[in-house]
């Protein structure tokens, strides 16, 4: 963390920061030339009151919990749509943020769903599912990876297993793949 003015090859001095100061720029000898510079004040400290910078922990989980809040209210905007996906992947993502049971719940039965419809296309229709199914599959190991469902979780173990079927993870090779 910057504790005051730095310098080069110098560890941070602690003391307190002015509240303006003068922009510095670097050349390292070397010619330079700088156009269109912008600056803005910059947003208060949380101990000025303000949001960016460092939070206690009470902050960053009231903060995640806004943001969980936040993703799940977009979720409720794909709910009537033709494709569940989208609303599944949207509150899948707020777990990450908030595991909240309620959607927890949501998401698992809408996986089930997911990969029992998947499943049951035929041949000539399962095709099209491709690229979804693999995004729904990153989606489902990025939620095993950081424990928001188990490893071994049935939706997941059994989407991998309809795209391993379909070697839709192989390769392509030869020209124009």
């Amino acid at each position: 963390m910057i504790e005051g003015e730095t310098g080069h090859m110098t560890r941070t001095k602690g003391e307190p920061f002015p509240d303006s100061g003068p922009i510095k720029l670097q050349d390292h000898g070397n010619p330079v030339r700088f156009r269109n510079i912008w600056y803005r004040p910059l947003p208060p400290r949380p101990i000025e009151g303000g949001t960016d910078g460092y939070l206690s922990t009470e902050a960053t989980m009231a903060k995640r919990k806004e943001i969980a809040a936040t993703i799940r209210q977009d979720a409720q905007g794909l709910e009537n749509s033709a494709n569940p996906v989208g609303e599944m992947l949207r509150l899948a993502e707020s777990l990450e943020y908030e595991n909240d049971e309620a959607t927890s719940s949501r998401v698992q039965q809408m996986a089930a769903q997911y990969v029992t419809n998947l499943g049951q296309l035929p041949a000539d229709q399962i095709g099209a599912k491709k690229d979804e199914a693999r995004r729904v599959r990153d989606a489902f190991v990025f939620l095993a990876k950081f424990k928001v469902f188990p490893g071994d979780w049935e939706p997941k173990v059994k989407l991998q297993q309809i795209i391993k079927e379909q070697n839709w993870d192989k390769r392509q090779s030869g020209a124009g793949h």
